[in-house]
């Protein structure tokens, strides 16, 4: 081992002063360059060599843009295909990168670099919330659980779990449809503190400058002291609120049953703007990039500039409209839309959903893709990460080409997917109907490992008529109640709804009543 480790220094150290690199290879069952695996060993190289080295072992494009910065570091890759290489590169260098026309670019992993509308995962605050940074891309710049050890821990609660936690230094927080907002220690699964609010707290949780933010059914917006879980202030809305709100600069965004987005100060709750479109409610998460907030109606997607609140495109879909939040990247929106009638057959109302790739800065449409069967369909938000977007689909987890909508990769093993997919550190996490939690080779589509709940709870998806059926996803006890009258589908499902959440090699996700923590 010792003689292995020193060949691959000499190595490195060439390659350092002639420019060339050879190393340990291996060719896995992918196609080109990018799905081989490498070893390799970088000390005091300085970044902008190091980035080059590593790029020219996988047979990659880079660019490089102003602000990252030149600092010596090293860098150890042992059997690594290019995904796991540039996350442990991230990681130990503070950058971020991102694929753009088939070449990866790196930048400072917290400043936005110039360039196209939503080009790059941007993190304009240090907010810390739903489906990773405020594009909802889905990534998360951490150490994934990449060799699945078991359960770490569980934490029961009295109701559904269908909040995506948020992770903070050593404190997970989520809500429940019992009614509480839990703050838990994130090493041993036991709670820091609660707070109870009069509805059910559906919403994921934002966390930024101190505060701790969400939504509950009660039509309020809470913000807690991170720490203590004391009341800071409660903006008191016109309408439910189901979704996530989300945080850029000193605003916190979020929508509400009786159809405003609404604009609150971070640290007040006092009202800056609000917007409400002509045709619905608003019970999606907003996105933001670029000062643009995009926000689904019934019918449409919104693209709203942030600082005169004037629409600048607005993208209508014919039927039932949006049902998750989309996501940005490579310049590029993907969401996901219900724009057919609904199919009836033995198992009740079905959606046909095409994913749809939108210019971020026109709102004209770049690819459409529709499902494979008469019964198949996309659900939940897409991810996207490099170059590539992840949705879940009736039958399995979808890998598309960012560019093209092309398919990469296709994994059908766990059959319905029922969260939204999560990436960190070269995997694709995500939960089924089958109650399996499932790692995925982020590249190649293959199992890297899975896991079984054991739960057997219900879940209920529930669609509101109005003059067309809308789903909002999921029906709790105290929504089953109030809207008995609307249901019109109700069906065993797996208790895996929330989106996953990974930090520090733990991945968190609901299930059933339980928030468990895997590691």
């Amino acid at each position: 081992m010792a003689k292995r480790s020193l060949s691959l220094l000499i190595v490195a150290i060439t390659a350092y002063f002639l420019g060339s690199i050879s190393v340990a290879s291996g060719q896995s069952s992918g196609a080109g360059p990018t799905s081989q695996t490498h070893s390799l060993v970088l000390v005091d190289i300085p970044l902008h060599r190091a980035i080059s080295i590593v790029c020219k072992t996988y047979g990659v494009e880079c660019r490089i843009n102003d602000g990252v910065c030149d600092d010596k570091l090293r860098l150890r890759l042992e059997d690594c295909d290019i995904q796991a290489a540039f996350t442990k590169l991230s990681e130990v260098s503070k950058v971020a990168y991102t694929m753009e026309n088939g070449v990866y670019v790196f930048s400072p992993a917290i400043q936005a670099s110039p360039g196209a509308l939503g080009s790059k995962p941007t993190r304009e605050t240090p907010a810390i919330g739903f489906r990773g940074d405020t594009q909802h891309s889905g990534q998360f710049q951490t150490a994934g659980v990449r060799e699945l050890h078991g359960l770490k821990w569980d934490f029961v609660t009295k109701g559904n779990v269908t909040s995506t936690p948020a992770v903070l230094d050593t404190t997970v927080y989520f809500g429940s449809a019992d009614g509480h907002f839990y703050a838990v220690d994130a090493t041993t699964g036991t709670e820091k503190w609660r707070y109870e609010t009069k509805g059910d707290v559906l919403s994921s949780p934002v966390i930024a400058k101190g505060l701790v933010i969400f939504g509950s059914l009660d039509t309020a917006l809470y913000a807690l002291d991170a720490v203590s879980g004391a009341l800071k202030w409660k903006f008191d809305s016109d309408g439910s609120i189901f979704a996530s709100p989300v945080v850029a600069g000193d605003v916190v965004y979020f929508g509400c049953g009786m159809g405003h987005l609404h604009a609150v100060d971070l640290s007040t709750g006092t009202l800056k703007w609000s917007f409400k479109p002509k045709d619905a409610p608003i019970m999606l998460s907003p996105t933001i990039v670029d000062g643009i907030v995009l926000v689904a109606g019934f019918k449409h997607l919104y693209a709203l500039e942030i600082a005169s609140q004037q629409v600048k495109w607005k993208f209508k879909v014919r039927y039932s409209g949006f049902s998750d939040p989309p996501a940005v990247g490579g310049g590029m929106v993907f969401v996901v839309a219900d724009d057919k009638k609904y199919l009836h057959d033995s198992l009740g109302a079905r959606r046909q959903s095409p994913l749809y790739a939108i210019d971020a800065s026109t709102g004209q449409v770049r690819w459409k893709v529709k499902p494979g069967g008469a019964k198949d369909f996309f659900m939940g938000s897409p991810a996207f990460c490099d170059g590539i977007v992840y949705c879940g689909g009736a039958y399995g987890l979808h890998a598309l080409d960012a560019a093209t909508g092309q398919t990469i990769w296709f994994f059908d093993r766990g059959g319905e997917v029922t969260t939204s997919p999560s990436v960190a550190d070269g995997l694709v996490y995500f939960g089924c109907r089958n109650k399996h939690f499932y790692a995925i080779n982020a590249r190649r589509g293959t199992l890297q490992w899975e896991f079984t709940t054991g739960d057997d709870e219900t879940v209920i998806p529930l669609y509101l008529s109005t003059h067309k059926r809308l789903s909002i996803g999921l029906a709790t006890d105290l929504l089953l109640r109030k809207l008995v009258s609307e249901l019109t589908n109700s069906r065993k499902m797996s208790e895996i709804w929330p989106s996953p959440t990974i930090a520090d090699g733990v991945v968190y996700f609901g299930s059933g009543k339980r928030l468990c923590a895997l590691y």
